[in-house]
């Protein structure tokens, strides 16, 4: 047991050499300490208020603290010195070479920032009741949010859409992280339990995607339910393996069949012939 924190220890990371970690709490401190002899190796002082995450860059010479209430600071290890103060007082993760940072508010927007050029490069709002908790992946493709509510939820950046939306905790999820290739989340919440989900490959289509492009308004399962047939507000009619969820048919396109027609336009005894598109 490793004592040194006047207040609650809020966060804690391993250096990548796996022989020392960081910690930091509600009195504003972080202290570096080595696991081989189980002793504080030194302290940083910098934020006025408590720190609630700590991230490692990847050769282990720079450490990023994030102050609940006044921003980020970026460290040099060797001279205990601050490098930089990062704009946005939300809450950061970082790539592992702190080049990049994805930060939130409480409020639910989320953005993202270039750390070299000390500013914001994207920034949107969720419409998330707040946001508790949040990790990305290496690549600042993947983000993964925790709000108010039991649901978290796995964004692709690149795509802008949504991977997955899971529940299961009662209560918000305090702590959500990404595994290092994204393709498993652990979240621990206030309810006390530890999950672990899966996330959809963001390179792989998702089941029975890519082919409605508009209100889905029909579905029905086969009699031996190997498959699932479904149709849109256009017209167009989809035969899905409910297995794999891949298309196998399209059938009954009236969409497509339209589109196709000409669509005949009488002007003074004269015809057109106009084809949509």
């Amino acid at each position: 047991v490793l004592r040194g924190h006047i207040l609650p220890v809020y966060a804690v990371t391993f250096h990548p050499d796996g022989k020392r970690f960081a910690s930091a709490g509600g009195d504003a401190m972080i202290k570096l300490w080595d696991t081989t002899i189980g002793a504080e190796l030194f302290s940083l002082q910098g934020h006025d208020a408590p720190v609630g995450r700590l991230q490692f860059d990847a050769e282990g010479k720079r450490l990023a603290s994030c102050g609940t209430v006044r921003g980020t600071i970026i460290w040099d290890l060797e001279t205990r010195k601050i490098i930089d103060r990062l704009k946005p007082n939300g809450g950061f993760v970082f790539t592992p070479d702190l080049t990049t940072g994805v930060f939130a508010f409480s409020t639910g927007a989320i953005g993202f920032f270039d750390v070299k050029a000390n500013k914001t490069v994207d920034q949107g709002n969720l419409g998330l009741n707040g946001i508790h908790a949040l990790d990305m992946n290496s690549t600042a493709r993947i983000v993964a949010i925790s709000g108010s509510d039991d649901a978290i939820q796995v964004i692709d950046r690149k795509t802008s859409s949504t991977l997955v939306i899971h529940r299961g905790h009662i209560g918000p999820a305090r702590r959500v992280i990404l595994r290092a290739d994204a393709r498993k989340l652990v979240s621990a919440g206030d309810d006390g339990s530890v999950r672990i989900w899966n996330v959809p490959d963001p390179n792989e289509a998702t089941p029975y995607s890519q082919h409605h492009e508009h209100i889905v308004t029909a579905v029905a399962f086969s009699q031996d339910s190997t498959l699932l047939a479904s149709g849109d507000y256009l017209g167009s009619i989809a035969v899905w393996n409910s297995q794999t969820g891949k298309r196998e048919q399209i059938l009954g396109s009236h969409y497509l069949r339209r589109k196709s027609q000409p669509i005949p336009l009488e002007i003074d005894d004269i015809w057109v012939i106009l084809f949509p598109g």
